[in-house]
């Protein structure tokens, strides 16, 4: 069994890993997702073999078309994406929600979806 100080110490090691991971996601999906043909399965290989947006941006077409889901197609469109990011990363519902709410202690936990709508169809 944790002791409380060794969960609180646990948890500040992991909260910004957790983070950075969600926003290296984000990233990636803010900049690639607009790309037609390039889903989340295409952007999940990137994420997994490259790590970051900036690590992809630095990849030559002929490399990025190795990866599964990225054809020869949307190789120079990743590029290009990549090359044209302006930073800014979407909001996802869940900021929606927080910043709409009337009560700060009060949120509708209905349309919250963690991550969840990164992978809708």
């Amino acid at each position: 069994m944790a002791s409380v100080d060794g969960v609180i110490d646990w948890l500040s090691e992991m909260i910004p890993q957790v983070e950075s991971e969600v926003d290296t996601w984000n990233r990636l999906w803010g900049a690639l997702s607009g790309i037609h043909g390039l889903g989340p399965a295409g952007i999940n290989n990137l994420a997994e073999e490259y790590g970051t947006l900036k690590a992809v941006g630095t990849a030559t077409e002929a490399e990025l078309s190795e990866i599964a889901y990225i054809t020869a197609d949307l190789a120079p469109e990743v590029v290009a994406a990549c090359e044209q990011w302006d930073r800014q990363v979407p909001d996802a519902p869940g900021d929606r929600v927080a910043t709409d709410a009337d009560d700060p202690l009060v949120v509708d936990r209905s349309v919250l979806r963690p991550l969840g709508h990164l992978f809708e169809r």
